[in-house]
């Protein structure tokens, strides 16, 4: 509740639709999560918030500018491409210089495994304590290291675990609740944006169980199961099928559920558009007469 009492500052996400529903974009404080199927555009859009982040400066004549604000981008999956964020910078602020002065902002980890993740989470409070200019740390995926390899792999909803012991299960369980509740305080009261991305997964339910079949119904979930599903106090889900790009505001304490046109809204990302639909998610909001 404390968080909704007091005013938070909005990082704008470079989506102009989704921003303006938002209040301005995403706010600071909370752990935000966008989840979908691989190639649906989640690691895009974190590009685009990382860039957006930090150009959403003005100078006197009203250009946008890199404002002083950094980003953190944990790697998982090895997915960031640097020229590609220099891209997205040049298309909102329209100079090499100021482009690459934008790259620059951005501090990238890359993570290989599931000790280096939570070892990381683990040491972001006091790493956020020594760079006080980060004000977005983007996790891209949360889900990877915990869902793949290993011995200790979770199941795909992050609630089985499959030819395993239930100490190690318990273990696992136990670490995975310690990261999620790192991830959340570190938002609170370090007043920064925690963006998350994540898989989904099928889950079955239903008279039968997750084995019936006519019997039993079955919808999308996020991946990690009910331990994390509370966890978000925002949810974005992305989809890309054959004739539509979309991006679904599925929970949202100040929005309602929308459905956004990506290739519309995010053209400079998913090639419909120019880069003045960048540019336009930078510019101020008209005063109202």
């Amino acid at each position: 509740l404390d968080l909704f009492e007091k005013p938070c500052e909005r990082i704008p996400l470079g989506i102009p639709r989704l921003d303006a529903s938002l209040g301005g974009g995403i706010r600071a404080g909370q752990v935000t999560e966008i989840c979908g199927p691989p190639g649906a555009g989640k690691t895009q859009i974190s590009m685009l918030l990382s860039a957006a982040a930090i150009a959403s400066g003005r100078d006197h004549s009203g250009v946008p500018t890199c404002t002083d604000r950094e980003v953190l981008y944990v790697d998982t999956e090895g997915s960031f491409v640097p020229e590609r964020v220099e891209e997205i910078a040049l298309g909102i602020l329209g100079s090499e210089a100021a482009a690459r002065q934008l790259l620059s902002q951005i501090q990238y980890v890359r993570v290989h495994s599931q000790v280096e993740q939570l070892a990381l989470v683990a040491d972001l409070a006091s790493h956020l304590d020594r760079h006080r200019s980060i004000k977005v740390v983007i996790l891209d995926s949360i889900a990877f290291h915990m869902r793949s390899g290993g011995s200790s792999s979770l199941g795909s909803d992050g609630s089985s675990f499959a030819n395993h012991g239930s100490s190690d299960f318990s273990k696992r369980q136990h670490a995975m609740a310690t990261m999620f509740h790192l991830l959340t305080e570190l938002a609170a009261s370090r007043g920064c944006c925690v963006w998350v991305t994540n898989h989904i997964t099928v889950r079955s339910s239903g008279s039968g169980g997750a084995e019936a079949g006519a019997g039993a119904m079955a919808k999308v979930v996020p991946a990690l199961g009910d331990l994390w599903a509370h966890v978000p106090a925002e949810r974005f889900f992305v989809y890309n099928t054959n004739d539509f790009r979309g991006l679904l505001v599925h929970k949202s304490p100040s929005c309602p559920q929308i459905l956004i046109d990506l290739s519309r809204e995010c053209g400079v990302l998913f090639g419909t558009g120019s880069q003045r639909v960048v540019q336009e998610a930078q510019q101020p909001p008209a005063e109202e007469t």
